[in-house]
């Protein structure tokens, strides 16, 4: 279902859009936290100086040749002519790049921090839906008695609360034209100190399939469903959940107390 898969692609989502950040971070931080912007038209250089007075922020101007006039170097006054040379100075300064490569480490490593964390949470997200099976007999080996067997250990595979109790019972054999079907019902119950009856039960029926065409070596295939519902599940593709036999019961104990309140 989508909301399965949800909780992983937000996390997978997230550790995706990490390395971009800390590009841009680190990008950022090796130019001394400075931007470089190209001038096309004369009044986007002039919105641009003033841009920069008013906010004080440390940018690279890029003008580019013809607006100014052919040839010539726009004039620069003393403020920014002593802005520039702090801007030299401080690019040459190798205590100023020592301290920016060390910046730029300690980014790594929380960027390494946080993916590793992530990364784990993920695998926890996908190792708690790991779908559980068993090794199914073949079609040779097959008994009825042996098909009762192996879906009691399906069932012990289940996370169900050890409060439900259940009992299995053969049903039928099915004989088509393709295979021979054998059908099987696991029917749970929630009883209580109080009511060590049951009100209501939960019904699972089993169907294992042996094909006609397929080599006698093949395992058996197995599908079961809820008495509710009408889909088809297997047990390799579709974890079980305790909250199906729930919902059952609970529906039928408010059918029953609607009847009763008529």
């Amino acid at each position: 279902m989508w909301y399965e898969i949800l909780p992983g692609m937000a996390v997978m989502g997230v550790c995706l859009s990490i390395p971009g950040i800390a590009t841009v971070f680190m990008h950022r931080l090796c130019h001394g936290g400075k931007e470089k912007r190209i001038a096309r038209y004369p009044y986007e250089w002039t919105l641009m100086e003033r841009d920069r007075r008013l906010s004080g922020v440390n940018k690279h101007y890029i003008p580019k040749a013809g607006f100014v006039g052919a040839g010539q170097v726009k004039p620069m006054d003393e403020e920014e002519e002593k802005a520039a040379s702090e801007e030299k100075g401080h690019e040459c300064l190798p205590e100023a790049k020592e301290k920016e490569k060390g910046v730029v480490f300690a980014l790594l490593g929380c960027v390494e921090v946080f993916s590793g964390g992530f990364v784990g949470i993920l695998f926890l997200l996908e190792t708690k839906h790991v779908i559980k099976n068993i090794l199914w007999t073949a079609a040779k080996d097959f008994t009825v008695e042996r098909g009762q067997q192996q879906i009691e250990e399906l069932i012990s595979t289940w996370d169900i609360h050890e409060s439900w109790l259940h009992h299995s019972e053969f049903l039928e054999e099915e004989e088509l034209k393709d295979s021979k079907r054998y059908h099987y019902r696991a029917c749970w119950g929630l009883p209580t100190r109080r009511k060590p009856v049951s009100r209501a039960t939960a019904s699972v029926y089993f169907v294992i399939v042996i094909s006609k065409f397929k080599p006698d070596t093949v395992p058996v295939q197995v599908f079961y469903r809820l008495e509710s519902s009408r889909l088809i599940r297997r047990p390799e593709q579709c974890q079980f959940r305790e909250k199906w036999l729930q919902d059952i019961i609970e529906n039928k104990i408010a059918c029953i107390e609607r009847l009763a309140s008529r």
